[in-house]
């Protein structure tokens, strides 16, 4: 019986990186009796993969815009406000008059950004809840001013001042509906990104 072995090709990558991370990378290497190279290849495809699953994320939520229920921003402002621990707000039928919406597609990275910043300190998630509103009221007043993310001509990313942490929106009608607040370190687990796209695909008949 003949078995055939797949064999992954490889290329060479040369970067700098700071000594301090260099060293702390191969003490993690010799632990896992592995090759710093390894660790390090490992750590950029954990890296691209969230980056793709949150591009996946995005071209979902450009379909739902006309589409999906929907979050009010005075529902998420008082979701953030609220206890740890409290329901998060259902997604419900858009009204008319509303300006700046968070897509279903938001609930994730909503969940993802109380839970790290209120962890830190309560003056940390107090200084991030103020500086997400002082830029979602700077989107409203200039819709334009993010760079635009990926290569996705309408969705921008704004980031969030001394945060980790960005948001991810499109204007269309009037509105400013916010898709995601990424975190750009790329922690996010890619497949659970994957399952919740294919989630709201299939919720919504995509």
């Amino acid at each position: 019986m003949n078995t055939k072995v797949s064999v992954t090709k490889t290329t060479t990558f040369t970067t700098r990186i700071d000594s301090s991370l260099k060293a702390r990378l191969e003490r993690i290497a010799k632990f896992e009796d592995r090759s710093a190279s390894y660790i390090a290849n490992q750590a950029i495809a954990t890296v691209v993969a969230e980056r793709e699953a949150t591009h996946d994320l995005v071209a979902t939520a450009l379909q739902l815009v006309d589409q999906a229920d929907v979050l009010s921003e005075a529902d998420v402002d008082n979701w953030l406000a609220a206890p740890e621990g409290a329901r998060f707000p259902k997604a419900t039928p858009r009204t008319l008059g509303m300006k700046l919406i968070y897509l279903d597609t938001a609930s994730v990275g909503l969940r993802w950004f109380k839970q790290f910043c209120s962890e830190r300190s309560a003056l940390y998630w107090s200084v991030a809840r103020r500086t997400l509103q002082v830029t979602t009221d700077a989107i409203k007043i200039n819709p334009n001013s993010g760079r635009q993310f990926d290569d996705f001509e309408n969705v921008f990313e704004r980031q969030l001042v001394k945060t980790a942490f960005s948001l991810l929106y499109t204007v269309q009608s009037d509105n400013i509906y916010i898709i995601d607040i990424r975190d750009q370190r790329g922690l996010r687990s890619a497949a659970a990104l994957q399952v919740f796209t294919k989630e709201l695909r299939q919720k919504y008949g995509l």
